[in-house]
């Protein structure tokens, strides 16, 4: 199992989030329905350049601070 989420953060339990139980679909891992860490798997486009990135925190919405200072 992986030991990291995809935007770097590290997954201190062995099944693959620290929040639910996560299933591998295809092979691809999925999280149960309303676990409060899946922001983390999710890529959001930036609100400044429109680039799609991984948050680093809920509801971060820029790609860099030069997005954020524009």
């Amino acid at each position: 199992m992986r030991t990291h989420y995809k935007n770097g953060d590290e997954i201190s339990l062995h099944c693959g989030c620290d929040s639910c139980n996560p299933d591998m679909i295809n092979g691809v891992l999925c999280h149960e329905h309303g676990c409060p860490d899946a922001w983390r798997d999710q890529k959001i486009a930036c609100f400044s350049c429109g680039c799609a990135f991984y948050s680093r925190e809920p509801g971060l919405r820029y790609c860099s601070l030069e997005c954020a200072d524009y």
